[in-house]
């Protein structure tokens, strides 16, 4: 569950980005794609870059908002985590 929070997260940052820049979301970037950077976590522009299917434009293009909406979310589900725990 925790997992598909995130990728809806990035999800609909995609369709944002993909609405603001006029294409399609996939040209922003496939499901696949969004499933390697739940998967992986990147922390930085230089983890990002190693996801398969991702390249320097996308890091130059979209990195820093994609790195942010993940962070958010993770911290946000990691907070929840602590909540169910204590």
């Amino acid at each position: 569950m925790k997992k598909s929070k995130i990728f809806d997260t990035l999800k609909l940052l995609r369709k944002e980005l993909a609405l603001e820049n006029g294409v399609p979301a996939y040209m922003i970037c496939g499901d696949q794609v969004l499933r390697s950077i739940v998967t992986q976590k990147p922390e930085d522009a230089e983890q990002l870059i190693m996801v398969n299917g991702i390249g320097e434009k996308f890091v130059e293009k979209y990195g820093d908002e994609f790195l942010n909406a993940l962070n958010e979310s993770v911290e946000i589900d990691n907070e929840r985590q602590e909540e169910n725990v204590g």
